[in-house]
């Protein structure tokens, strides 16, 4: 993969019905949430939460919530939840993501306006 190239990933939401429903109400507890661990931990939030690695951590998500990851050999954009783009007319998470990469890779004063440098390390 050289610099200009990207790999995006796209996860899809699963439905309410999908959970597993568990005691106390344990499968609400964090809904919708996400966390970024260093290590790869289990956070035994129930069969509906999921993780994927990313770059020198670990993504925890509810599977609730769509995500979209654009990935480039030294930069990764992650989208948790729904976002929209007035620029880019298009529901695909990761496909937002990957212009957002794209316009860090280009300097676009688009990018600097809306908070995105090249030596950011977290933005929520």
């Amino acid at each position: 993969m050289n610099e200009n190239s990207t790999l995006n990933r796209n996860f899809t939401p699963i439905l309410e019905r999908e959970i597993e429903v568990m005691s106390r109400g344990r499968h609400l507890l964090y809904a919708r949430g996400y966390a970024l661990t260093i290590e790869s931990t289990e956070l035994h939030l129930g069969s509906h939460w999921t993780k994927e690695q990313i770059r020198g951590g670990y993504l925890h998500w509810d599977r609730r919530q769509p995500v979209g990851i654009a990935s480039s050999p030294s930069c990764e954009v992650i989208i948790v939840g729904r976002a929209l783009s007035v620029h880019e007319a298009t529901p695909d998470l990761a496909g937002l993501a990957a212009h957002l990469l794209a316009q860090i890779f280009h300097g676009d004063s688009q990018a600097h306006r809306i908070g995105i440098t090249p030596d950011f390390r977290w933005v929520s």
